[in-house]
Parts: C-alpha cells; sequence; structure tokens
C-alpha cells in the first residue's frame, strides 16, 4: 500500500472514531433520556471554533448560549470582541445539523428521540397580513444559538420542576425545544424541567400555568402557519418532564387562525387557548378551552373582535376570579381587552362579549407574550426582551432581562388585582334614548371607555374592564350624558366595592379610589335612577313554628309630605291591601335631585292577630342604608327621603297567643253540676295562679303552664286533654295537675273531664233473739227517685251468683246486702218484702239517702226478724193430750208385737223338716 493510501485510511479511521465518540455519546444520552449519573441533562455541545467535538454535560437550554447571570455567550452578545463564525465553522454547524433526525407525534400523543435543537427559531407566529411567524423574520444566524464547546462559565442553572408563583416571577418558553425559561424578580434567568424529547418539527407556544404553579400547559404546533391544528402538551411538574395528551384542536373554526397564545384559568384549572384570525375584514380573536376529564374534554368557545389594522400577535392571561384578558400587540402599541367569568362561561361557539382598553403606544415591539403577577404589574416579550409596567396605564417600564433566549410566551401564576367601573340604571331611563358614557382616568390619561346602550334597567352590559392594576395607585372615574340623556333628569351616584364589601360610596357623576393594598376585585359602580323615589310595605304572619309567611288582604298606609321642593305619588291613595304576594306599593315623584319628603307607614291590625316585629330599611343610591325599627301598627314617620332611594318596610303579625280550659262534667249518678262550680287555674311556671272561667280564651305569654282545678265533693278527675287546633298537645298529669307547653301565637286548648262518684247501700239481716245469726232468704222491696217501679233485691248467697245491675246484691254472704252505683238522691226506701224461712216478715220501712257528702251509705243496725211461733190447741171441746199419748203408745206395741210374729215365721227352723214334713 501507498503511503498516500495508509495517509487516507489513517485520515479515515481517525473520522471513525471521532464520528463513533460524537454520535456513541448523543445514543447513549438518549437511552438514558438525556440524563447522566449527576443527575443533570447531557446533550452534545459543539464548538464555536474548529476544535475536534468535545463531550460535556450540561442543563438543557432555554437558548444555546444562556448564562447564569442571563446574559448571551455568542459571537452576537459579547461586547463585539469575539469575530463572526467563519465559514469552516458554518459548515461543521450544517453537518452537525444534517445529522439531526427529525421528531415525530406517535399514536398515542408522545414523542421521542433527541430535541432537535438546530431547528431555525421560528417564534411566536405573529399574524401578518400573510399569516406568517413575526420570529421567522427576525431569525439569528446558526452561529447564535451554538454552545461555546470550552467555555469555563456555566450555563443557565436549572431549577426546581414547579412554577414559582411569587410577585415577580415570569415563565417563558422557547418555541424549538419546548424548555420552559424562568425569570425571577431580579431578572436572573434559569430552567425550569427539561425540554421535549424526540425528533421532528417543534413550534411550541401558548404557555398557561394554574394557580399553586400547577397544571402547567402549552401546545405545540407543526409549524408557525394558519393552517396548523397544535397538540396540547402538559408539563408534569414532578418529573419535569412534557408529554403529550394527545389531543389536537379539532379542524372545526380552526381554519385561518395562527395560534399564538395560552392561559390557565387559574379559577379553575382549565386551559385555554387560541389565535387570531381575519373575520369579514376584521380581526377576531378565537379561543378554545380544555378541561381534560369532561366530555367532550376541547370545546371552542368562540371568538372576541379585536379590531385594528397591522400586525397582531400578544397573549392571554387569567386572573383568581376567572376574567379573561387578550393583549393584541401590534408594532408597539398594546390593547387588552378583557372578557369577564360570566361571559367566558356563558360563551357556546358565537361572539364573546368583550370591553377593551384604550390602545398604548410606544410599549415593548412586537409583543409575543403577556403575564401579570399578583402586584399588579404587567409583563411584556418581545423575541428575547421582558420588560414590566405599572398596570393599568402601562407606565413605569422597566427592562427585567434581555436574555429570554427567543422566548414566545410568557405565564405566571399570580393573580393581578382588577378594577372594573359599571353602570346601573334604577327604576328605568327618563327616555328611552338615554345611555351613560363611563371614563377610567389614571391622572390625565384615559385607560378605557364604555358607552351603554339599549333600554333595559339594571345592570348595563358594556362596562370597562376588570383591568389589572398595581396597588396604591389613585384612579378616578365619571359618567357623562350620551344619547338623549340630561343629566338633571337623574339623580346620580357610585359606590365601590373589594372583594364584593362596599367601601366607598358618594353622590355625583365621579369619584376616585386607591387601589387598596388588600383585596383582588375592586368593581366601582355608577348607580342612576329618574328622579323617583319607590315606597313598599310587605306583609308576613308569624305561626305557631315561628315560619313566616306573605299574607294577602291586610291593610296598609303610606302617607307622603313633601318637606323641600315637591313630592307626588301614585297612587294617590295612603292605604292599600295587600296583593296575594302581601305587598302594596307606592311610587314617589320629585321635582328636582334636591327635593326632600317624609312618608309615615302604618297598618291596621285584624282581630285574633298581634304585633310581632316590624322595620323599614331606606337604600340609598350610592348604597348605603339606613334602618328603622317599627314598634307597633301606629304610623311611623320616615324623614329625608330622597331621589333614589327605596323604602321597604316589613310588617311582621302573629297569632295571639291564647290559652282556653274547658270544664266538662259527667253526671250519671251525681247531681247535676254545673262546669262554672268548678274552680280552674292555668299557672305559668315562676308565676302565680291565674283563674279561668270554663271555655273563655284569655291571652298568654308563650311558656310552661299548670293547669289544675278545685275538685267537688263527690267528683272524680278523669282526665285532662290539650290540642293546638286539631293537633292533640302532649300534656303530663301529676297529682290532678296537667303540665303543658303553650308555645308563641298558638290557641292550646285544654279540657278537663271530671265525673260524679257513685253511691252505695248496705245492711243485714239477723235473727232477733241471736244478732250473730244472720238469715238467709228474705226480699227487698226498693222505691225512691228513679228506682224504677217493682224493684225487687233478693239476698245472694252464694259467690260468683251475685248480678251486676244497680239493683242486684253485690255481698254473697247470706243476710248481707249491698248494692253499688247508686245515683245521687233523697227519699230512697228498703222494705221486706219476704222473710227468711220460719221468720216473720218485717213491715218496717227503712229510708236512706246518698249524697256528695256520703256517698256510702251502711245502715248502722242489721233488720230482725222473729222466728215464726208454732199453733196452740185449745183445752176444751175435746181429747186431752194424755189420750192421744196413750192411744199411741198402744198402737206402737202392736206394731212391734206383729212384726216380731211375723218374721220367726220366715226364718228357717233346723227341727222341722223341709216342706213342712215333720223330721220323724
Amino acid at each position: 500500500m501507498t503511503n498516500s493510501g495508509k495517509r487516507m485510511i489513517s485520515a479515515v479511521a481517525a473520522t471513525a472514531i471521532c464520528l463513533a465518540a460524537l454520535f456513541g455519546t448523543v445514543g447513549s444520552a438518549q437511552a438514558d433520556n438525556g440524563r447522566i449519573d449527576d443527575g443533570i441533562d447531557s446533550q452534545q455541545v459543539i464548538a464555536e471554533d474548529a476544535s475536534p467535538p468535545i463531550l460535556k454535560s450540561t442543563v438543557p437550554q432555554a437558548d444555546d448560549a444562556l448564562r447564569n447571570d442571563g446574559s448571551r455567550n455568542d459571537a452576537s452578545h459579547n461586547d463585539g470582541k469575539s469575530s463572526p463564525p467563519t465559514t469552516d465553522q458554518q459548515q461543521s454547524d450544517s453537518a452537525a445539523t444534517a445529522q439531526q433526525p427529525s421528531a415525530v407525534d406517535q399514536p398515542d400523543g408522545t414523542q421521542t428521540s433527541a430535541p432537535d435543537t438546530s431547528q431555525t427559531e421560528s417564534g411566536n407566529g405573529m399574524d401578518t397580513g400573510s399569516e406568517t411567524g413575526n420570529d421567522a423574520q427576525q431569525g439569528q444566524p446558526a452561529s447564535d444559538g451554538a454552545k461555546t464547546l470550552n467555555s469555563k462559565e456555566p450555563l443557565a442553572e436549572k431549577t426546581q420542576s414547579i412554577p414559582q408563583c411569587a410577585a415577580g416571577y415570569i415563565y417563558g418558553i422557547r418555541s424549538e425545544i419546548g424548555q420552559i425559561i424562568q425569570v425571577a424578580p431580579n431578572g436572573g434567568v434559569t430552567l425550569l424541567g427539561s425540554p421535549v424529547g424526540g425528533f421532528g418539527s417543534k413550534n411550541f407556544n401558548g404557555l398557561g400555568i394554574g394557580t399553586g404553579g400547577s397544571p402547567v400547559y402549552a401546545f405545540n404546533r407543526s409549524g408557525d402557519g394558519s393552517d396548523d391544528r397544535p397538540m396540547i402538551y402538559r408539563f408534569d411538574t414532578a418529573t419535569g418532564t412534557w408529554g403529550s395528551t394527545g389531543t389536537r384542536i379539532p379542524a372545526a373554526n380552526s381554519n385561518g387562525v395562527t395560534f399564538i397564545a395560552g392561559a390557565v384559568d387559574l379559577d379553575n384549572g382549565h386551559y385555554f387557548l387560541g389565535g387570531y384570525a381575519s373575520s369579514d375584514s376584521s380581526r377576531v380573536f378565537r379561543l378554545w378551552e380544555y378541561a381534560p376529564g369532561n366530555p367532550g374534554s376541547i370545546v371552542y368557545k368562540g371568538s372576541v373582535a379585536t379590531p385594528g389594522s397591522g400586525n397582531a400577535n400578544g397573549d392571554i392571561a387569567f386572573d383568581t376570579n376567572g376574567n379573561l384578558f387578550i393583549v393584541r400587540g401590534s408594532g408597539n402599541t398594546t390593547t387588552v381587552y378583557s372578557v369577564t367569568a360570566a361571559n367566558l362561561a356563558a360563551a357556546n361557539g358565537g361572539t364573546i362579549a368583550a370591553s377593551p382598553s384604550n390602545s398604548v403606544s410606544n410599549t415593548t415591539d412586537d409583543v409575543n407574550g403577556i403575564a401579570f403577577d399578583s402586584t399588579g404589574k404587567g409583563y411584556l416579550a418581545g423575541h428575547d426582551t421582558l420588560q414590566s409596567y405599572d398596570m393599568p396605564g402601562w407606565t413605569g417600564r422597566k427592562t427585567v432581562t434581555s436574555s429570554l433566549g427567543h422566548s414566545t410566551d410568557l405565564a405566571s401564576c399570580g393573580s393581578p388585582p382588577t378594577i372594573a367601573i359599571e353602570k346601573v340604571v334604577q327604576g328605568g331611563r327618563a327616555q328611552q334614548g338615554d345611555q351613560f358614557k363611563l371614563t377610567l382616568n389614571q391622572g390625565g390619561t384615559q385607560i378605557a371607555n364604555a358607552t351603554t346602550t339599549g333600554n333595559a334597567a339594571g345592570v348595563q352590559p358594556d362596562r370597562i374592564g376588570p383591568l389589572p392594576t398595581v396597588r396604591g395607585v389613585p384612579l378616578t372615574f365619571a359618567e357623562s350624558a350620551a344619547g338623549t340623556t340630561n343629566m338633571s333628569y337623574y339623580a346620580s351616584s357610585y359606590r365601590c366595592l373589594v372583594d364584593g364589601v362596599q367601601t366607598t360610596q358618594g353622590n355625583g357623576i365621579s369619584g376616585s379610589i386607591t387601589i387598596p393594598a388588600r383585596g383582588q376585585a375592586v368593581e366601582c359602580q355608577f348607580y342612576n335612577a329618574p328622579l323617583t323615589a319607590n315606597v313598599a310595605i310587605h306583609k308576613d304572619v308569624k305561626d305557631g313554628t315561628g315560619a313566616t309567611a306573605p299574607r294577602q288582604g291586610w291593610s296598609v298606609g303610606a302617607q307622603t309630605q313633601a318637606t323641600a321642593g315637591t313630592a307626588t305619588v301614585n297612587p294617590t291613595a295612603t292605604t292599600q291591601t295587600t296583593n296575594a304576594n302581601g305587598d302594596a306599593a307606592w311610587k314617589l315623584r320629585f321635582g328636582t335631585v334636591n327635593d326632600r319628603a317624609t312618608v309615615s307607614v302604618s297598618e291596621t291590625q285584624q282581630t285574633g292577630y298581634q304585633f310581632d316585629s316590624g322595620s323599614c330599611v331606606v337604600t340609598h343610591l350610592d348604597g348605603t342604608t339606613s334602618t328603622t325599627a317599627l314598634t307597633g301598627t301606629d304610623a311611623k314617620a320616615l324623614g329625608g327621603v330622597k331621589p333614589g332611594d327605596n323604602v321597604q318596610c316589613t310588617y311582621v303579625n302573629k297569632t295571639i297567643t291564647t290559652l282556653t280550659v274547658i270544664k266538662k262534667v259527667a253526671n250519671k249518678y251525681a247531681e247535676p253540676a254545673k262546669p262554672d262550680d268548678f274552680k280552674l287555674t292555668a299557672t305559668q311556671q315562676g308565676g302565680s295562679a291565674k283563674p279561668f272561667a270554663s271555655g273563655v280564651s284569655q291571652n298568654v305569654q308563650p311558656g310552661s303552664y299548670e293547669i289544675g282545678e278545685t275538685l267537688l265533693p263527690g267528683y272524680q278527675q278523669d282526665g285532662i286533654a290539650c290540642k293546638s287546633g286539631s293537633n292533640p298537645v302532649d300534656v303530663v298529669v301529676t297529682d290532678g295537675k296537667g303540665k303543658v307547653t303553650v308555645p308563641d301565637a298558638q290557641n292550646i286548648v285544654c279540657t278537663v273531664t271530671n265525673s260524679g262518684k257513685p253511691g252505695s247501700v248496705t245492711w243485714e239481716k239477723t235473727d232477733d233473739g241471736d244478732s250473730g245469726t244472720h238469715l238467709s232468704g228474705s226480699q227487698w222491696t226498693l222505691t225512691g227517685p228513679g228506682v224504677p217501679a217493682g224493684t225487687v233485691i233478693n239476698d245472694c248467697v252464694t259467690t260468683g251468683n251475685c248480678g251486676s245491675g244497680a239493683y242486684d246484691d253485690q255481698d254473697p254472704r247470706p243476710g248481707y246486702f249491698q248494692l253499688k252505683n247508686q245515683n245521687w238522691a233523697n227519699g230512697y226506701v228498703l222494705k221486706e218484702s219476704k222473710a227468711p224461712a220460719g221468720y216473720e216478715r218485717s213491715d218496717d220501712e227503712h229510708q236512706y239517702s246518698i249524697s256528695a257528702s256520703k256517698l256510702d251509705y251502711a245502715f248502722a243496725a242489721a233488720f230482725v226478724n222473729k222466728q215464726r211461733t208454732p199453733p196452740t190447741l185449745p183445752l176444751t171441746g175435746g181429747m186431752s193430750t194424755d189420750a192421744f199419748i196413750a192411744i199411741g203408745g198402744v198402737l206402737v206395741a202392736s206394731a212391734i208385737g206383729a212384726g216380731f210374729v211375723f218374721r220367726r215365721r220366715l226364718l228357717p227352723n233346723s227341727f222341722n223338716p223341709p216342706n213342712g214334713r215333720s223330721s220323724r
């Protein structure tokens, strides 16, 4: 082999070794996902000179020549000391570029392969007349992005993966690699996480960061034209890496749109993205919402009119209340279009209402990014430069850094304070064509203006803002006549609310406010009303549970007396009857804004009700209120009523709280007693007994009561029961007293039931000669009041066989009598109708009475009977007793002898042969 051949082989071998070292390291880094043992991302760094390639571990760069101090480390940013790249260097760069494969989006939405760091930076995609990107016109030479091989200065440091939301922290994104750039309040530039991996064309934009630093989104365009449909990416703050969501913008409504903006709604975490398009010779901003996890996760919201000539670029941002700010940049002129959270939520694909600010000149050139921080500062980015401003007037411009490294977008997770001016027409317009112009000024500079349209009352849709603002800045606002308006026909006032709480108010057509150190949303409202005041009376009635309900048919009154100028009333009647809603209303019309009146309100009480409470609240046009308590139904004067006032009075009545005690008497046995014969009482807990007449209601205070009575002799209490209407009420009865609760506005009726006790009578029947011998078998008749004729009482002598009637003996012992369930009466008479056997009947009458004082009557002594005497034979005119005795004795002896003879004949004789034959 010749020497030249050997030299050729050596050269080829040397080249192969270099290429193997170069691409072997790149492949190793890619296989290791760009990580090396020390945890720092590793990528190939190519020197600007012709030295052999050297491998150096670095972090992924937001700009290929960013340093820790934010300055650039290339020929164009080195104080002119470095010479331009040589032709050999450019060829070396071109060769390296030619060997870089391109990344492609995979079907699952992910990307693979190493980042394409050699691609020409394309910028934000400014919408020019030809729909081409802005930064494409400002591309730098290839050597501008080359990293210094042997530089001893460290490159931009890698930060934590979670964005910081403190004031002054702003974030950008490098289009060609998706690297997030963090700018600190002092202007220091560092990197956040890793760039997007994989080969292929990348054109990242639309960086958005949510509250607290998460979620983080951006989109990737395959190019910077108007026909690109971006793929949405999400940044994992835990790992510091990007991943595709697999979601692209739908084709519908996206044709002709140059996508240049994205932001996360700080209220709900949804990602919004969009861009400019031409529509009927007018430029609009079209907007999409991405809400992962929701059906149809990406939705076209609609378009916002952003008229203006020239190129259009910009960005979008949100505050914590969900208000959207669309910033349009054209040259060095900036305009903010504000979309309220309510209008954004209601958007469904049509035109979205927005409030533009005045355009401000001499701001950052060719704006491609906008962000706000929590102090209200605004940040504009154009290519490499980030500048801050004091809002809302874009004043106090300061350059934060010039080392953004061709960032195509801005974002932050801080929410600015905002200022909004609204118009409220109260009570309608004096004339149909009346309109009002609103203005907001910072010093002598007008920030924004808006003019109302239409003729509806209430809050007008035309408004100023909300616009971001720094704290501590004094702002003035005013209104003026527009259309057919004559301001002298209106009462005018304003009020300012901070986060919904009114803090400032005044009368007139202008006011001022200094944005407070605390609070997010400042809203100032102009209220206008024709020279009228409204007076309304509402009637409520409270039930026993304490609930109130409107009541129809009550008579209420409002009498008006002008105290300054004139005041006429419609209707002219001073009293009205409340309608089904419990309302009655009057309208006062004044002659001038300075006229005043006194209104006296009243009501007419209805039977069965009592006044409970009431008040009148006067709401003035400036939002302040005054309250007057009503203490009864009599007229109450309300002075100083003026144009724009709303007088709202409420009367609350309730059913009178009453207690009724009813006496019910059962007189089955007793003498007829009347309810009034009983003394009834009700004693409130802690009070004294209050007498009650049966059936008569009394007004009482709500509380616990003890129902009692004084029993009449001979009567018993059968029970105490209470009701509220038809509903039973709990009663606890102890020792004849019932404890019941009387609620407010209820009528409790308690019934005490009594009955007379039945009477009884007892007596005994004995032998007159022996009081210990009770005689059974006697019968008795009973007569007296209420006793049926022919009533007979028989002596019951067997247990279990006694009858159960009022005239049946209930004592089973012979000679003992007891009658139960006897009515109270005088003049009962007992008389024996049949004497015991062998005894003579007594003809005595025994009287008794049963009364309340003696319910159980017992005869003190037993009723006696004499034995019946046998008949005595006469001594003359007949045989004597002795003769009868003698004859009887003879007869007895004869009978005995005859019986003896007869017995012997019947008995057998052993000495006599049978059949009467002799034994011989």
